[in-house]
């Protein structure tokens, strides 16, 4: 049998995986093929294995016949594919052709994906992906072309505040591909509507606009309206286990929709935390304060792991920026009915009422809240990239 030489790397990579699944069937996880009719090629080997953003695709051939057989493997991920080079099989013999790279973020471990065979023989065959990930939950983004974002101007200060939210998006892909965590975006108001009428389990949604929620235009028309769609919102978070993550500025404090913007205030927070039972607790929306790295002793605090696992990661620049002292703007007040609701703790006022990032438990989901950081300052492109591994971090260690 002929195969190609895999570097050191990917032979670690490999044994990795292989040992963290030794449960499951090693080799030739082909699940159903299409036929190659009378073709001389056969399959004997196949396999889709991701670790984390690394994925290691093969195909092993034999050419039966008698002459030399020109063919590529072609790989169909979520949203891309991915090709080889062509391989010559001479007659008689049979040989390996491989997929190597940082594709992870368009594979899901558990899930069906085609591999193709193109060139001299034309077939595909489905493969199931094994191997190591971070989460399988689906993970969403708003794009930023689904809104006007010449609407996100905000007619106040802008003190701590998103003020680039393709910068912010960029940071959060970028970070998901580089640990391989697929994050599908939202285009537009009616695909987020319907992702929010008919809800599926365990979603996590990242808000890249600040201080601003999409509203779809159905929903648009008042307050009350507004605050409906909101409650919907809150009880696929409380009832299907959905992770809204809130990165700087008041939350959802202004509905945005296609061509216009209006002011919710204090009730849209209220009615994400408690929906229509809501209570007078919101983000304090004071003056910028100081607020302190929580200690490994508070049974509620991660702030030393966290900053401990961003490092593990490959995230030492953004792990070191976590100072122990920051100023925080846009804070939560955990008074009576939130403070219950705390899961984790990274940074509290001194006082200990107030906490400037923190996650809180909302039924069977979480909300998770970075306010506005304004000493040491975060750039928007960190902050997304903040945004989504504070949401890993959080989800690995309280499900």
């Amino acid at each position: 049998m002929r195969m190609k030489i895999i570097s050191p790397i990917i032979t670690s990579l490999l044994l990795v995986i292989i040992a963290a699944s030794v449960a499951s069937v090693l080799y030739f996880s082909i699940i159903s093929m299409v036929d190659f009719n009378e073709s001389s090629i056969e399959i004997i080997d196949a396999k889709l294995i991701k670790q984390y953003g690394n994925l290691y695709a093969y195909i092993v051939l034999y050419n039966s016949g008698e002459t030399s057989v020109k063919v590529k493997m072609i790989l169909h991920g979520e949203s891309n594919n991915f090709s080889s080079e062509y391989t010559v099989i001479a007659p008689r013999d049979t040989s390996r052709i491989d997929i190597i790279g940082t594709y992870g973020y368009d594979f899901i471990v558990g899930e069906d994906y085609v591999i193709e065979i193109a060139g001299d023989v034309s077939a595909s065959i489905i493969v199931k992906c094994s191997g190591l990930e971070l989460t399988n939950s689906p993970i969403y983004i708003f794009a930023p072309s689904m809104l006007a974002l010449d609407l996100l101007q905000k007619p106040h200060s802008k003190e701590g505040s998103i003020e680039n939210v393709s910068e912010v998006v960029n940071g959060i892909l970028e970070t998901a591909r580089k640990l391989g965590i697929v994050v599908k975006t939202i285009t537009s108001l009616d695909e987020w509507l319907e992702l929010v009428l008919n809800p599926k389990d365990n979603v996590i949604v990242i808000n890249p606009f600040g201080e601003f929620i999409p509203i779809p235009q159905e929903y648009f028309n008042d307050t009350e309206k507004m605050l409906e769609f909101i409650t919907m919102l809150h009880n696929n978070i409380r009832d299907h286990g959905w992770v809204w993550v809130h990165l700087s500025g008041y939350p959802l404090y202004y509905g945005i929709s296609d061509s216009d913007y209006e002011t919710i205030r204090n009730e849209g927070f209220e009615y994400l935390l408690f929906g229509s039972e809501n209570m007078s607790v919101v983000s304090s929306g004071g003056s910028v304060q100081d607020y302190v790295q929580e200690s490994e002793e508070d049974n509620t605090s991660r702030t030393v792991e966290f900053k401990s696992w961003l490092k593990t990661y490959g995230f030492s620049d953004l792990s070191t920026k976590l100072a122990n002292r920051m100023k925080f703007h846009h804070s939560i007040v955990l008074s009576t009915g939130v403070e219950d609701m705390v899961a984790l703790r990274f940074y509290t006022n001194p006082g200990g009422s107030q906490s400037g990032a923190c996650v809180l438990r909302i039924g069977k989901g979480l909300y998770v809240h970075w306010g506005s950081p304004t000493d040491p300052q975060f750039s928007d492109k960190e902050l997304g990239t903040l945004g989504l591994l504070l949401t890993i971090y959080s989800i690995i260690y309280l499900r």
